[in-house]
């Protein structure tokens, strides 16, 4: 319908596309090294991250570590391309995975430590045949700027640094969503549990422990109650620390302290810290259209 729509999560939605459209639709964004994998679907969605880009250590990890946490949990079956795109490779790599390519991210997913995080399917090494019991969200923050809701996540990761602004790990937080039914009392909203601090070189196999833990042992059988935060809130937060462990085969350190949080939408003009600025700009209802006299340059969409 000639319009785009920004969304809470970050994407960007298309309404209104043709059946006889879609192919050429979809690989357009595949070709131009964008896609739409996470976008749905029982496994590790878009990856959230604030949307500040202050030139600063901390700002500058969590931006690339959302890189490295999506290119760690995408799907890795051939169906996509083979469907949208004739079986053959995109045009052009998606971008993040190019921009993470020097943390060797690939290795890691396919490190066995023997632990049973990695299952013996050769299409789908961590999701396995039946993928999760339920979708995943991931943010990554700095400490103090709430701007994405860091507790409404299935796991959320804040930057931890040294005092010369080198990456020390990150504290983890596990169990958080907003979802619920209607006149269903089994289901509701949670602010994620503190689960502990890892460190950087810890962190991918950390990561990959969680989210065996929620494959192997999420509800499939009550979709409604099929997220993460339902077996977090089950167990309990130490109960789920030491199911995660069982897999990570290492004890999560203690919480590290940080600054409080707060909420900030980032609206208006900012100094970026490199001496330029960036303008956070409310979008009503996500909705961008390129039409009339009025044209906006090379924006930063920042979501409110």
């Amino acid at each position: 319908q000639g319009d785009l729509r920004a969304t809470t999560r970050q994407c960007f939605q298309m309404h209104g596309i043709m059946k006889g459209n879609l192919k050429t639709v979809i690989s357009s964004i595949m070709n131009i090294g964008s896609s739409t994998v996470g976008a749905c679907g029982d496994v590790s969605r878009n990856v959230m991250t604030t949307p500040a880009p202050f030139a600063t250590p901390e700002y500058k990890y969590a931006n690339e570590w959302s890189k490295v946490f999506a290119q760690l949990f995408r799907p890795m079956t051939p169906a996509f391309s083979e469907i949208w795109l004739d079986g053959e490779k995109a045009a052009s790599v998606e971008y993040w995975g190019k921009e993470v390519e020097h943390l060797d991210v690939d290795q890691a997913m396919l490190h066995d430590s023997g632990r049973g995080i990695i299952l013996p399917d050769s299409t789908e090494p961590l999701y396995g045949d039946r993928y999760l019991p339920r979708k995943f969200k991931i943010g990554v923050t700095v400490p103090g700027d709430n701007s994405i809701d860091i507790y409404t996540n299935d796991i959320g990761c804040i930057v931890i640094t040294n005092d010369k602004g080198e990456l020390e790990g990150f504290n983890v937080m596990v169990g958080g969503g907003m979802g619920r039914t209607h006149n269903k009392e089994t289901t509701f909203a949670r602010a994620a549990d503190h689960l502990g601090f890892v460190p950087k070189e810890d962190m991918m196999e950390c990561m990959k422990s969680i989210l065996a833990s929620q494959r192997d042992h999420g509800n499939r059988d009550v979709r409604a109650n099929a997220r993460m935060k339902y077996l977090v809130h089950t167990l309990g937060i130490d109960n789920f620390r030491s199911l995660v462990e069982s897999y990570f085969g290492k004890k999560i350190q203690p919480w590290k302290e940080i600054q409080e949080f707060k909420y900030s939408d980032w609206m208006g003009w900012w100094e970026q810290g490199d001496g330029k600025l960036f303008y956070g700009l409310h979008v009503d209802n996500g909705r961008v259209k390129d039409e009339g006299a009025i044209a906006i340059a090379a924006p930063t969409l920042v979501f409110s």
